[in-house]
């Protein structure tokens, strides 16, 4: 085994030597900007990704290998192209601070609801898609953007699918809603159940056919 200095932390014991890199470079996933200010890494312009630093890079067109290049890591942003499909899940991945992370969706900051989930490591999870979610989703860091999404929802109606990931979508989409038919369905009997002369009211009976008691004690309909 090659012992080397200053890139690598060791462990041993009484039977061997383990040596490990310090650096994790793939872990910045498609964040440019925080593999270039990692002192053990830099960023491949063509591949869009990080490396472990090595010597050759900076004398070598194509890399970033320091903090000094930090502002042109939003230039070399580009939106990473997704389609999808309506009742679909989708996790959006952004490696950063969670604290200093926000998204943007075609200009407008994106909070958590029933919608979106914020992630712990700073993703977006979009639940349930329709075709509102189609556009740019942007995720920043102190304002400098590390990461940018276009996502594409085929919402073609009635039209036959062509494909397994369509199939899946339309199955879905239609198990969602047979779920909120089934919900109402439900609530509808429970109401109906409930419903007696205490509390008629829950029952949205017109006021043209309640039943009003006549003079003589009788009851007529109107």
């Amino acid at each position: 085994m090659a012992i080397l200095p200053g890139e690598y932390i060791y462990l041993t014991n009484e039977k061997r030597v383990e040596q490990y890199r310090i650096g994790q470079c793939s872990a910045y996933g498609k964040n440019c900007r925080n593999c270039v200010l990692d002192p053990f890494c830099s960023w491949s312009i063509p591949r869009g990704e990080c490396f472990y630093l090595e010597s050759t890079h900076s004398s070598s067109p194509g890399w970033l290998t320091d903090e000094t290049s930090i502002f042109s890591c939003s230039e070399l942003i580009k939106p990473t192209e997704l389609n999808v499909f309506p009742g679909d899940s989708l996790h959006l991945k952004c490696f950063g601070d969670e604290n200093k992370i926000k998204w943007i969706f075609n200009g407008e900051r994106v909070f958590e609801s029933d919608k979106y989930i914020l992630t712990k490591n700073g993703g977006l999870v979009l639940l349930n898609i329709t075709e509102s979610f189609s556009g740019i989703w942007t995720c920043l860091e102190d304002e400098n953007k590390l990461v940018e999404y276009l996502i594409k929802v085929d919402g073609e109606n009635c039209a036959k699918p062509k494909s397994l990931e369509q199939f899946h979508a339309v199955q879905r989409e239609w198990c969602r809603k047979m779920d909120n038919y089934r919900n109402n369905l439900s609530k509808w009997q429970n109401l109906y159940e409930q419903t007696n002369e205490e509390n008629i009211k829950n029952c949205p009976i017109k006021e043209d056919k309640l039943t009003h008691l006549n003079n003589n004690g009788n009851s007529n309909i109107l």
